[in-house]
């Protein structure tokens, strides 16, 4: 569950009523048991572990002297200054009294300096009596023996808790619930099981090239000033770290540092930038976190598995040049800004499932070796994959994309699945989108609907892609919407072009800036109609080649004429393209019909011949009544059909030598004897002419029964 996000002033007022019901009065810290102050789900061994001379609780640890190891009773603690009443009577510990009593009133806040001095003066001792204790691998049990760590458990500091013999000496220190002031802890060196249970660093915290020597425990904690930080630069922890629910208020800074184990960075939240970069983390690492502002994990290397589990980026988040050597797991991811992985490798499998891009999503350059999940991803604008290398298996299963849609020159070399993806709505945004592409196995879109068409264009299909049934009515349906979008976005684009020629030239000329005329964006218009048309006719030429390499026939000739028509409509096609363009649309629906060009042949060209020679006849016996032998009108209208069926069936029977009988009398002879050679050599080009287009028209017929019945 994602935490609302909230000000310092209420963290802190949260954080303090926290500390108040944990109660480390002096009466208090008796029940609190030597290691047994962590958070609740930190395991622990029975019977606990004890102090180095045997104390159990917390303050028969703070009664011992730490230079004498003599045990005080409260008199001589009270003589020392360790011990203070409070207004209520109440006993408190100089270490744990906290800045304001609980009716309001000033407390360690207004302590002099001198009182001060006695703080500082037994933290210090506790921190320089404190030695190496031996913890379990993953610091999940505590102490394997007794404790020798500073015990600050509970505390309320006003100085930061550093070695009085120099930051080179380990500082042993368990310091669960405690609030800390600003700490420059840099090239402080830690030893084993530095423990910072839900503590709270009120004025930011700096840990650059610190080194901490095995378990470091930082759960729960709040960094609470939103303008210092959290500086954990070129640290070194060699033992498995957890930041369990931690809170970081200010900015968090862990760039170069290196993580040897396991770490547990998840259910923080940073509300101000977190960094990450060229951070190295050679263990497994839960990241599971809310990132508030901007997340840098930039040439980060994750040298074993990693998984961000219902991660939340509310700014940008930074993956540039990361290197994630094992498994990646974005479960559920949420990324409100840019989510930037250009030039990331990721050497196994990687999962974005069920993820949620607001922004641009970047995958620009690098390589993933193994399995990439995107499953039920949402882009709601650019998805970015481009030049990108998928060496496994890819799966955008259910994906949906809301914006453009980019996987120009990236490269498939194993099956990809685009099952049941959600097209963007605008057609410009899929245009192209796998320009360069390159698909080595088959690329599945069933369940895609059988649209974007020009999304193919430039794509390289080595072995096929599956695509939706589509009957050629819906398909058709389905082509004239996308040409008709193709042609509107022209306008579209024509306006955002000129909004940015516009800014462009306002750059350069300044004062002399010459807007874009009408004239120039008629031209761009023009360019920009044809440049959609053009990508959806390769993307048809694509999908159609495809489909002949599947002995899909059917579906080839179906994208032969999608493409054909988005190349008519073009303005740079030729007139002359354009009207055989739609002669071979009107007598054969570009080849795909089988009744449609024998019906022309039947029903307008051998009538239409028929009534051109009967109308020659006509003439002729009108003109030279003397010499045309047909005897009646009818007698001549069964002729010219007859010469018209002929020449249709019999084709280039014209031409023969033995058209006409010796001494026939039929209108035909006439035609061909009578008038001259220029009669003759009419009618037999006529007559040519129709047997051409009869040819061409039975070989349609042909050619569609072919696609259809899928004949070799």
């Amino acid at each position: 569950m994602m935490t609302e996000e909230k000000s310092q002033e209420q963290l802190e007022h949260e954080w303090w009523d926290a500390w108040r019901k944990e109660d480390f009065s002096w009466e208090g810290l008796d029940e609190k048991l030597i290691g047994q102050t962590r958070d609740k789900m930190v395991k622990q061994r029975e019977p606990g572990p004890i102090g180095l001379y045997g104390e159990k609780s917390l303050q028969e640890y703070w009664r011992r002297d730490p230079d004498t190891g003599e045990v005080r009773d409260d008199a001589a603690l009270m003589a020392a200054g360790e011990l203070i009443r409070a207004p209520n009577h109440k006993l408190w510990h100089i270490v744990h009294t906290p800045l304001f009593w609980s009716n309001g009133n000033s407390a360690k806040c207004i302590w002099d300096h001198v009182t001060r001095g006695k703080l500082r003066a037994c933290v210090s001792a506790r921190i320089e009596a404190g030695s190496e204790t031996k913890l379990d691998q993953y610091g999940e049990y505590g102490p394997e023996g007794p404790d020798g760590r500073a015990q600050l458990a509970g505390a309320v500091l006003l100085d930061p808790p550093t070695h009085p013999k120099g930051k080179t000496i380990p500082i042993h220190i368990d310091a669960p619930t405690v609030w800390f002031p600003v700490w420059d802890a840099s090239d402080q060196v830690f030893g084993p099981g530095a423990c910072f249970d839900r503590a709270f660093f009120s004025s930011g915290a700096y840990f650059a090239r610190a080194m901490f020597g095995d378990v470091a425990r930082f759960e729960m904690t709040k960094f609470g000033n939103a303008y210092a930080g959290s500086w954990f630069a070129a640290a070194s922890f060699s033992g498995y770290v957890t930041f369990y629910l931690a809170i970081f208020c200010g900015e968090a800074q862990f760039s170069h540092a290196t993580f040897a184990k396991r770490a547990r960075i998840e259910n923080i939240n940073f509300f101000r930038k977190a960094g990450f970069t060229d951070t190295t983390f050679s263990g497994d690492v839960s990241l599971g976190s809310t990132f508030r502002d901007d997340a840098y994990f930039s040439g980060a290397k994750f040298l074993d598995k990693v998984d961000f589990l219902s991660a939340k980026f509310f700014k940008d988040a930074h993956f540039e040049r990361t290197t994630f050597s094992n498994e990646v797991d974005f479960y559920k991811p949420t990324f409100s800004g840019i989510a930037d992985f250009d030039d990331a490798t990721f050497s196994s499998d990687v999962t974005f499932k069920e993820g949620v891009f607001s922004d641009e999503a970047r995958f620009i350059g690098g390589h993933c070796e193994g399995t990439a999940h995107f499953d039920n991803a949402e882009f709601k604008k650019a998805a970015r994959f481009e030049t990108r290398e998928f060496r496994g298996l890819v799966y955008f299963d259910a994906a949906s994309f809301g914006g453009p849609m980019l996987f120009s020159a990236t490269v498939f070399n194993k099956p990809v699945s685009f099952r049941r993806i959600t097209w963007p709505e605008t057609p410009r945004d899929w245009h192209a989108a796998f320009d360069q592409a390159l698909f080595r196995e088959t690329a599945v879109f069933k369940g895609s609907r059988f649209k974007a068409l020009a999304a193919f264009d430039g794509a390289t299909l080595e072995r096929g892609i599956q695509l939706d049934d589509a009957s050629d009515t819906d398909a058709s349906s389905t082509f004239e919407a996308e040409r008709h979008s193709a042609i509107a976005a022209a306008g579209t684009d024509a306006d955002q072009w000129k909004m940015a020629e516009d800014k462009r030239r306002k750059g350069v000329d300044k004062d002399a800036t010459k807007l874009v005329t009408s004239q120039e964006i008629t031209v761009y218009v023009r360019q920009a109609h044809d440049l959609r048309l053009r990508e959806l006719e390769r993307g048809c030429r694509v999908l159609k080649q495809a489909m002949e390499q599947a002995s899909n026939k059917n579906r080839e000739q179906l994208l032969h004429r999608f493409e054909l028509i988005a190349r008519r409509s073009q303005c740079d096609t030729p007139l002359w393209e354009r009207f055989f363009s739609h002669i071979y649309e009107w007598t054969s629906n570009y080849g795909g019909s089988i009744a449609r060009p024998l019906g022309v042949l039947l029903l307008v060209l051998i009538p239409g011949f028929t009534a051109l020679y009967w109308g020659w006849a006509a003439m002729l016996n009108r003109l030279f009544p003397t010499q045309v032998i047909g005897i009646l009108p009818i007698a001549d209208a069964w002729a010219s059909l007859r010469f018209a069926w002929t020449n249709a069936f019999q084709p280039f029977s014209a031409l023969a030598s033995n058209l006409i009988a010796p001494h026939e009398t039929s209108w035909l002879a006439a035609f061909l004897t009578d008038f001259g050679p220029g009669w003759g050599f009419a009618v037999r080009v006529v007559a040519t002419t129709q047997s051409v287009a009869s040819l061409v028209l039975i070989f349609l017929s042909g050619l569609a029964v072919r696609r259809r019945f899928q004949i070799s």
